[in-house]
């Protein structure tokens, strides 16, 4: 297989691991089918068969066509309700009934429903103040899914869900989302309003990265009538085995399923975890060794068929990490 790597500036990138090459593509002024902008905020590959590539950008949302390699461009119509919300997209998730979920900066949630794909007509959901049950805010940062099939959206105002019954029930109102925020008096809130990363693992629990309040670990079905449990994993400044640090990135979890590793991304470094009580391997940059990571910000992680952990950094490009010597490359 291959790798698909986004860029802040340089486009989109094919990197075939075998051959160590790579293939660009980049936004053309001449060409409506290339990339609407080179600036790659998000990327998305849908469940297979189907296998398609979504990118977000600063300049709309991108669908990927392999047989020609061009690009299907989304972008938002100030005169077009039914448009893609906003151009700025940040999050992109397919649930499992083939509906598309795009995150946006500034402009909520949008929903393309599979039929409408060929017409490229997006239902927008946006935060409002006067209805508690609508989205948290709409900065949406991640979107994840969980196995009963509820959907939950980090924004910069908490976490929002979707259930299937309100997804069939949706009213006048729009959809009911119910929504978690953080509480000081409740220790056993959410330990910051701010979401970047959401990832459901092959348990059904779901880890919750935030701005500055370290990861979350919640588990849906231990919900009940008194709350929601979620336990709180941050950064002890005398313990060296807790988290790197509080602004979490991005979370993976080990494919392997041989010990279900939990990969978290910080400011400080990427984080192995082993699920409690074990502790948080730390993997840092070292300037006296070549071979350790090669920048802290860890924006990106993927583990390929080879068991290869590749990371994608702020400003040290990618990463290849040797499971057997912890060597990166």
């Amino acid at each position: 297989g291959v790798l698909w790597v986004g860029t802040q500036y340089g486009g989109l990138n094919q990197f075939d691991p075998t051959t160590e090459t790579f293939r660009r593509f980049q936004f053309d002024p001449q060409n409506s089918h290339s990339l609407s902008s080179n600036n790659i905020l998000v990327i998305y590959e849908t469940p297979q068969p189907d296998g398609a590539l979504w990118l977000g950008t600063d300049q709309g949302l991108n669908q990927f066509e392999r047989a020609t390699g061009t690009f299907r461009r989304f972008q938002h119509d100030a005169n077009n309700a039914r448009s893609l919300p906003h151009n700025s997209v940040s999050a992109i998730f397919e649930d499992r009934t083939g509906e598309l979920w795009v995150g946006t900066v500034l402009g909520g949630l949008g929903r393309m429903r599979e039929a409408d794909r060929a017409a490229g007509i997006f239902q927008t959901y946006r935060h409002d103040p006067k209805n508690s049950q609508s989205l948290c805010s709409d900065v949406i940062n991640a979107i994840g899914e969980d196995p009963a099939g509820n959907l939950w959206i980090g924004t910069s105002e908490g976490l929002s869900c979707l259930s299937p019954q309100a997804r069939a029930n949706e009213g006048a109102h729009g959809l009911a989302f119910r929504n978690y925020r953080s509480d000081p008096k409740q220790a056993q809130s959410l330990s910051e309003n701010y979401v970047r990363a959401i990832y459901a693992d092959q348990a059904g629990v779901l880890w919750i990265g935030t701005r500055g309040g370290g990861l979350n670990r919640f588990d849906p079905a231990s919900e009940t009538a008194k709350g929601a449990f979620f336990q709180q994993y941050q950064n002890e400044a005398d313990n060296f085995s807790s988290l790197s640090s509080n602004e979490v990135l991005a979370i993976y979890e080990s494919r392997t399923a041989r010990d279900g590793a939990i990969w978290v991304g910080t400011r400080a470094g990427v984080n192995r975890f082993e699920r409690a009580p074990s502790p948080f391997e730390h993997y840092q940059h070292d300037p006296k060794n070549a071979q350790s990571l090669s920048d802290n910000s860890v924006w990106a992680i993927y583990e390929d068929r080879n068991e290869q952990v590749w990371l994608g950094t702020l400003s040290g490009g990618l990463e290849r990490l040797e499971a057997a010597s912890g060597a990166f490359t």
